[in-house]
Order: structure tokens, then sequence, then C-alpha cells
């Protein structure tokens, strides 16, 4: 397999803007010191074929799936957060906080226009307007502000490697504003390892919430360079659904391969099992690997291109919805 990867870009910008979700109940949320914490709730990472070490990057285990739902219900009942109907659509303004981190030569500059055009993209792929079978969701998100750092140990962190996890952990503890509501965006090089971005889960939060966050690869921004060539043709990253891929985790949705062909599979019921293997970066018609259904290769949580990726389903707003009540609940954290 033959990968081509293309030179990269980034910029900054200061704006207004707000967030709107449901009241917070008056009882405050126990510290997460007196709470035990779900084991290790990972992060989820994006990656390309061939990364070494794909087949098994991040993943969560069952135990560490169970941990979380529990832990998750647990947050938001003792916050008094009423769950009786979903949130109306459009109705959570989400604030986004835009880090974009260059190396000493300038390497990873992001433009303003990029960066809205990326806003663009989170917009239209939550609001349902990317496929006449897409669901609209309650998330709509607002740039609040862009900040950029010269650092060249952050830029060109290794994901994959301790050191690299350690400089970019670094790097949000340094960066990271705001509450478990507001969104955080970086983007940086990593040292063009096959990563295209990785993000927490909302309830990382309780124990780290420094940390917590969306991490891309600046060339999957909209206009980046992120594309490759493979014996089934190009693969293109570069029109932003790295970012809307990784908001999902952000919001509490798990890979449409998760657990494999194995119940319960990503907890979300309309979305089919897939299985883990080469077929989740393509976009193959029919393909049917876990039965009875064909493979969700065109959902935004599988691992397919730009141009394959295309929808949330029902079910997966469901689950968004109840993490940003995860996420409602971390906020009233003291």
């Amino acid at each position: 397999m033959k990968h081509v990867l293309l030179g990269g870009i980034a910029t900054i910008a200061m704006l207004s803007g707000g967030l709107v979700g449901p009241a917070m109940a008056s009882t405050p949320v126990e510290h997460p010191a007196n709470q035990k914490c779900v084991d290790k709730p990972s992060a989820s990472a994006k990656v390309i074929k061939g990364t070494k070490g794909w087949r098994d990057l991040d993943t969560v285990t069952r135990r560490q799936a169970e941990a979380m739902e529990s832990q998750g219900e647990s947050l938001v009942a003792r916050a008094g957060l009423d769950r009786t109907a979903p949130r109306p659509n459009g109705s959570v303004r989400i604030p986004v906080h835009f880090h974009v981190v260059t190396n000493k030569e300038g390497k990873g500059f992001v433009s303003r226009a990029r960066i809205l055009k990326q806003i663009k993209v989170f917009n239209h792929a939550y609001s349902g307007r990317t496929s006449p079978v897409a669901s609209d969701t309650p998330f709509r998100f607002v740039l609040k502000s862009v900040s950029r750092t010269e650092k060249t140990r952050w830029y060109g962190a290794n994901y994959l490697a301790e050191r690299g996890k350690k400089r970019l952990n670094s790097m949000k503890q340094t960066l990271h504003v705001g509450d478990a509501t507001h969104l955080n965006v970086y983007t940086v090089g990593f040292q063009n390892t096959g990563t295209l971005g990785y993000a927490k889960f909302p309830l990382f939060s309780l124990r780290a919430p420094k940390l917590d966050g969306v991490v891309l690869w600046d060339e999957t921004l909209p206009g980046g360079n992120a594309q490759f060539e493979d014996e089934e043709g190009v693969l293109r990253y570069n029109q932003g659904d790295t970012g809307t891929h990784e908001l999902g985790h952000w919001l509490n949705l798990f890979h449409t391969f998760q657990s494999s062909c194995m119940h319960p599979n990503d907890r979300v019921r309309d979305t089919p099992p897939q299985e883990i293997g080469e077929n989740i970066f393509y976009c193959r018609a029919n393909e049917n690997t876990c039965g009875p259904r064909v493979d969700p290769k065109h959902n935004f949580m599988s691992y397919g291109d730009d141009v394959c990726l295309d929808r949330f389903t029902r079910g997966q707003r469901t689950r968004m919805d109840f993490g940003w009540s995860i996420r409602d609940a971390l906020s009233s954290i003291d």
C-alpha cells in the first residue's frame, strides 16, 4: 500500500459565543475525590489504514464501557437532571475554543477561514444536513476563541508514543479553557504517525478536566492535505469530518465497530454491528461483516474517509443527548 503524504497549513481569531442548555439542578455533584472513578476511561482515536497498532488503538474494553455507562447514569441522577424528554434539535449551543499549535518554522498555521469552515462542517453534520437519512441533533457550535502557540515539541508530538502523549497532555493542561460543556479543539502535526485525531469521552473530565477535548491533525481541517493513495484509490480526510468523528466521541459515542460483532457493540440499536478489519476504512457497497444488516459504512463513527461519511442515526442522537447530560453534571462539580 502506498501512502502519499502532502504538506500542511494553519491561524487565529477572537469571537464571542454562548452556551444554551437545560438548567442545572441546585444540588452539586459529589467531587471526584469522593468517587470511585471509571477504570481508565480512554480516549478514542482515528487513524489511517496501516498505522502501527491500529487494530487495538485506544480500544475501550467491555469492562471499561460498562463502568462508563454505570458511572454516567449515576452522575446524571445525582445532579437531578431531567431526562424525561430529549432536548430539542438545535437547542444546545456549544462554545468552541480552537488552539492552533505550530512549530518554530510556522508549520501548522491554520487560517481563521479554515477554522470557520470546520465549525460549519460541525454544524452541518450535527444538524442532519449531510444526508437525507441523517438525524438532526440538539447540538450547534459557536466559535468562542482562538489561541495560537508556537511550540515544536507539542506540534510534532507522536500520539502513539508515551513521550508524545505526555507532551500532548502538557499542551492541553496549559491551553485548556472552560468547563466540561466547552469544546476545546487543538490542532497539531502528529509527526506523520498516521494519527488523524483523538478525543476524550465525557467521563474523562471527572478525574482530569484539563485533558478534556479534541486533538486534530491540522491537515484534516477543510482545505488541508490529508489524503492518501492505496490499492483502492485515494482516501480523502481533508474535508473536516475527522473533527466530526472525534466530536462524536466527545459526546459519548463509541466506534460503530466497538466490540466488533459481539453484543452490545456500540450500545446504539440502530447502528448495525461492524467487524474490526480493513473493511472499516472503505466505502464498499453492500459489505456485511456481522449480519444480518449491511455495515454502517456511511456512519460518522466508522473509519471511512470524509467522502464516505455522512450521517448519525436516531439512536446516536439519543446517546449524545445523554452524553450532554453527563457534561452538564460534570460542569456543576467544584
